[in-house]
């Protein structure tokens, strides 16, 4: 375990204690209902940028879909945008901070570029009717009991044509 995974969670700790913090420093310089307006503002704004981000990520992966390519950099931004929704939607202006960073479509790349740096994506396709056993009435039977048994018999009995 490297040294940022035991940073983590401590700021995910500090996080609350910082988010104080800078609400009383705000507060004392604006005033506590200018502070509050600025915290609904930046939900309100973060909002509407959320959604309008996240409809246009749906759009380009279908694209990446109908072209027959796994939409791999926009599921990473999904996630990416998962995140700056939880930061622009918590109350505060550090967590907001985070959040509208995340916003930025070039920030998002290039957190993108650096967790495909560190990750290997492997992709499974599976032919038509792969996988599926289509057996006709007289190519097994059945025995009664507490869970119905389906015995099949061995290759090159019956059942075959």
């Amino acid at each position: 375990m490297g040294p940022f995974a035991l940073l983590v969670p401590l700021f995910i700790l500090a996080l609350p204690a910082i988010e104080i913090a800078v609400f009383i420093l705000v507060g004392s310089k604006i005033g506590v209902l200018a502070t509050l307006g600025l915290i609904l503002a930046g939900i309100l704004i973060g909002a509407a940028l959320l959604r309008a981000q996240g409809f246009a990520l749906l759009t380009r992966m279908r694209a990446e879909m109908d072209a027959g390519r796994v939409p791999g950099e926009e599921m990473i931004q999904g996630v990416l945008l998962l995140v700056a929704a939880l930061m622009v939607l918590t109350p505060g202006f550090v967590t907001s901070a985070f959040g509208f960073l995340l916003l930025i479509p070039q920030v998002r790349r290039a957190l993108v570029g650096l967790v495909r740096s560190r990750m290997t994506v492997v992709v499974r396709t599976r032919r038509e009717g792969a996988g599926v056993v289509d057996l006709d009435p007289d190519d097994y039977q059945r025995r009664g009991g507490p869970a119905e048994t389906i015995i099949l018999p061995p290759p090159g009995r019956s059942g075959e044509r």
